[in-house]
């Protein structure tokens, strides 16, 4: 890690200044928090041991849910309609699935073999990483990134409109990627403008080590599983990923939280986020502002992807011109903007594929704004257990609609018709027969869909 990146961090708890100890790894000065660093890559959380915790947790449901579609898939063999073809399918499949499983081991086995990082369980929730984001949330992001080559074009036409953004400024110094998934359009923007460090932050440690990897020129297998496999062999695919070459100098990974980065103000020249400002649940008014803190007079801010703000507050599903607004009001005067259509996660192993509107933009910080407080996930009545929780229409819609459905299930005793159900419990609540028998064939349904394909969604 070069000396230059160390002078860019601090402490994501208190903001202070970091020390790297003679076990390579960083110590807050003012507060005495000391931040592990796996394979060489900082994991600047503020409360370090909650979210290694976290994604422990999240590999043991990974593998957990990889086991039961193992089980499935033995199960299915049993059947003795099955074609041959068929059982030898279901067999490398299973086999496949567990040997995936391997890999992820492998990959984060920096992770699981750290000790002396207890869990603080008073400030658990205070480091709540949202629900959306899980190691299996983006899978397909890595095959895009580095296996499936240029067969969709979507790595080229997602670099070529950057490169169309920047066109008039020739070199970048320091630039920051908020939100890196899988690392390859930093690292192609990396290799394209020539800059001098590149600091890729996510939250996912499975993208970052795995990219470090590629970037420094390994090859690693991987199999890949498509969603609508166009053909037999489909079904599970062993992947080679890597990087076109290797990059030796000037390129740096930390795993942290972008919505409250650990840098020192006016660090950066450059600011790059991809499909990252309409994912996170930070409002653009706040997050905006926490760019323009990151960055130098001057300094550039390039956002690249959707503009899909589905927020249960309509008021913040901002529309692209809106989203302009709130960067220049956050210090940002907008050099030009592109709206166009790519490819998106089209594996060409896969019938399904997406072509994606995307949203770009280039802006440079003209003003100062005040630097916003650190962002958190939750809101104090449930960080603070001593503050009384408000009345809220969500706990009430949750009572009524668990309290309705969970009579149904209840009503279910192997002799009982859905209409009969219906008729007895729908005027209970309000619903008459016909509708009820609409509404809890629905929710039926959904437990059948839901068993069929070994997940609880519906929970």
């Amino acid at each position: 890690m070069s000396n230059l990146l160390n002078t860019l961090l601090n402490c994501p708890q208190c903001s202070g200044s970091l020390q790297l100890t003679e076990s390579k790894n960083f110590i807050c000065v003012p507060c005495q928090t000391e931040f592990p660093c796996f394979e060489g890559i900082p994991w600047l959380f503020p409360i370090p041991q909650n979210t290694l915790s976290f994604w422990r947790d999240n590999l043991k449901y990974q593998l957990l849910q990889t086991e039961n579609e193992c089980l499935s898939l033995q199960n299915s063999l049993g059947n003795p309609e099955l074609f041959e073809s068929q059982r030898q399918r279901l067999k490398k499949w299973a086999e496949a699935k567990k040997e995936f499983t391997r890999s992820l081991e492998r990959i984060l086995a920096p992770l699981i073999s750290a000790s002396g990082l207890d869990l603080n369980t008073s400030a658990a929730l205070r480091d709540k990483i949202p629900m959306t984001q899980r190691l299996g949330s983006y899978l397909q992001n890595l095959y895009r990134d580095w296996s499936w080559g240029d067969e969709n074009g979507e790595n080229q036409a997602s670099l070529a409109i950057l490169l169309e953004l920047l066109k008039d400024h020739s070199q970048i110094d320091q630039m920051l990627v908020l939100g890196s998934g899988a690392c390859r359009l930093p690292y192609e923007l990396h290799r394209s403008k020539k800059v001098s460090l590149t600091v890729a932050s996510d939250i996912n440690p499975l993208f970052l080590l795995l990219a470090k990897n590629l970037i420094s020129g390994q090859i690693q297998s991987l199999f890949e599983f498509p969603v609508s496999p166009i053909d037999r062999k489909s079904f599970y695919l062993r992947r080679e990923l890597k990087a076109p070459e290797a990059l030796n100098d000037g390129f740096h990974f930390i795993l942290a939280d972008g919505m409250n980065p650990p840098f020192s103000p006016s660090s950066f020249d450059a600011l790059l986020t991809p499909w990252f400002i309409d994912i996170v649940p930070q409002d653009p008014k706040t997050l905006f502002r926490r760019f323009n803190f990151l960055l130098k007079p001057g300094g550039l801010w390039i956002n690249f992807g959707s503009c899909y703000f589905n927020h249960p507050d309509f008021a913040r599903r901002y529309a692209p011109e809106e989203i302009l607004e709130i960067a220049a009001d956050s210090g940002f005067a907008i050099s030009k903007s592109i709206i166009r259509k790519i490819p998106y996660l089209q594996s060409p192993a896969s019938a399904h594929g997406r072509v994606e509107t995307t949203f770009s933009f280039l802006a440079e910080k003209v003003r100062e704004v005040e630097q916003p407080p650190r962002f958190v996930y939750l809101p104090d009545w449930i960080l603070d257990p001593t503050q009384p929780i408000p009345q809220n229409p969500i706990f009430t819609q949750f009572v009524s609609v668990h309290v309705l459905y969970t009579q149904v299930i209840n009503a279910i005793d192997g002799k009982t018709s859905l209409e009969r159900i219906a008729q007895d419990l729908g005027p209970k609540f309000g619903i008459n027969p016909q509708d009820a028998v609409y509404s809890f064939g629905r929710f039926i349904t959904k437990i059948y869909e839901s068993g069929l394909t070994l997940q609880s969604s519906w929970l």
